[in-house]
């Protein structure tokens, strides 16, 4: 599998085929320039050094640094919850954050990103069992400081939120 971008290289939700070890190579795209550059690996299915987070729970004093980092944050839901998650800036660094919403099985299931906040609102998950929470920087470059807010928007009030599917 390969990647790569004026900004970011990226490989994501690639199936490793088999157990073992893996080699990563990193070099530029046209082999002519030189620079510095950040490299971050997480595992989506079994995901590693994760942080767990409830229903409710804000987390602050939360940073980006280097740009490449991400975040990982686990929480347990029950089918049909309804979620809302959301990361904001909360200095006034470039960093522009991105959440991503993971199954356990690994697969993508919502995404929000924003210049101030990234925002995923309203999303119903889909089974029980444990979710996956990614926080990173949207081009995968800045650094800065956020907050992640987790709250339940329960079925029951989801008669009370018409905007919501």
């Amino acid at each position: 599998a390969e990647g790569s971008g004026s900004l970011e290289a990226l490989i994501d939700g690639f199936e490793l085929p088999t157990a073992g070890t893996y080699l990563i190579l990193v070099s530029d795209d046209n082999g002519a320039d030189t620079g510095s550059y950040g490299l971050s690996l997480q595992s989506l299915n079994n995901p590693g050094n994760t942080t767990p987070i409830a229903y409710g729970d804000t987390l602050t004093g939360r940073s980006i640094s280097p740009g490449t980092e991400i975040d990982a944050f686990t929480f347990e839901g029950a089918a049909g919850d309804l979620v809302r998650i959301r990361a904001t800036r909360t200095n006034s660094t470039p960093l522009d954050p991105k959440v991503e919403l993971f199954d356990a099985n690994g697969s993508l299931l919502a995404e929000g990103s924003g210049s101030l906040e990234a925002l995923i609102d309203g999303f119903e998950l889909p089974t029980a069992g444990t979710y996956l929470i990614l926080v990173s920087d949207d081009n995968g470059a800045d650094t800065g400081s956020y907050e992640l807010t987790s709250p339940e928007i329960t079925v029951s009030q989801r008669s009370r939120l018409p905007h919501l599917p």
